[in-house]
């Protein structure tokens, strides 16, 4: 498959139709968890589709520490990925209107946990090898 996560500037960015690509949020957490040591958000063309997986979250991962390294000469370890799938579009008064169903997908590296959540309510869990398709005992599990 042909590489399609474009990685550039924010003036750069601001060239791209929204309807070309999603975007991809990338952070790396130190051991605890609690502190980010970097992060990053890059356009994704849309040739990846609306599908997010484990395999396609670390190769995102990888591909955006490469990046990363590229673009600022710093090493990083991004251990987390948030893949924001929504079809927007932005209105004449600049604000952000989605079209359809908001869709997002987090990966956790470390904890290799992949959640898709559908109008901000889980929808599926892949937890290392277990697969959860039951909104609401994920709603419930994500409470405690």
């Amino acid at each position: 498959m042909e590489e399609k996560v474009v990685i550039m500037n924010s003036s750069e960015a601001k060239n791209l139709n929204e309807n070309e690509y999603f975007t991809a949020y990338f952070n790396e957490w130190d051991e605890s968890g609690r502190e980010c040591k970097a992060s990053w958000a890059v356009a994704v063309k849309k040739g990846y589709g609306k599908v997010f997986t484990v395999e396609l979250a670390n190769k995102f991962l990888s591909m955006a520490n490469e990046g990363y390294k590229k673009m600022f000469g710093k090493d990083v370890d991004f251990n987390d990925v948030k893949y924001d799938m929504t079809d927007y579009y932005e209105d004449l008064d600049g604000w952000t209107r989605y079209t359809g169903k908001k869709k997002i997908g987090r990966y956790n590296k470390r904890k290799n946990i992949l959640r898709i959540f559908v109008d901000d309510l889980p929808v599926y869990e892949n937890n290392n090898g277990r697969i959860c398709r039951d909104a609401t005992a994920l709603a419930d599990s994500l409470m405690h």
